[in-house]
């Protein structure tokens, strides 16, 4: 009987197979970092947008932004980004209530399809009611006090 003889090496098959199934393998990887980067700038544009739209919310509750409608507005920014803004005020169903709706884009043109990437609604007092200004003092007579 003779000995039989060790391999010493891989064969062209095994080689072969062993690269296509790296090949395979390094595709599905880039496939999902490309995939997880994209998923990172929309998360971030879209959190750049809520502040935006918190931010002129804000300014129209400090009675900074006038509680009238405009339509897309720019808005200064810090980075190269250019973000619109639009403001709208709604009636609402209740008396003496309005609705400020604050808008946010990064586009200007954007069609009846395409939703603002942000959105926030705030109902609010009518300020045209007076509410916010301190009564008048008056004394017994019923003249006011200064």
């Amino acid at each position: 009987m003779q000995p039989q003889k060790m391999r010493a090496g891989l064969s062209l098959l095994e080689v072969v197979l062993a690269l296509s199934i790296l090949g395979i393998a390094v595709g599905i990887l880039s496939t999902i970092l490309q995939q997880s980067a994209d998923n990172g700038l929309r998360a971030r544009r879209m959190t750049q947008a809520q502040m935006v739209c918190e931010s002129k919310m804000a300014e129209a509750m400090a009675g900074a932004l006038p509680l009238q409608s405009t339509q897309w507005t720019p808005v200064a920014s810090v980075d190269s980004s250019t973000w619109y803004y639009s403001l709208e005020v709604i009636q609402a169903e209740q008396p003496n209530l309005i609705g400020v709706v604050i808008q946010v884009n990064d586009e200007l043109a954007m069609t009846e399809s395409q939703r603002p990437l942000s959105r926030l609604v705030e109902w609010i007092i009518d300020p045209s009611l007076g509410l916010d200004t301190k009564p008048v003092e008056t004394d017994a007579t019923g003249s006011s006090i200064q």
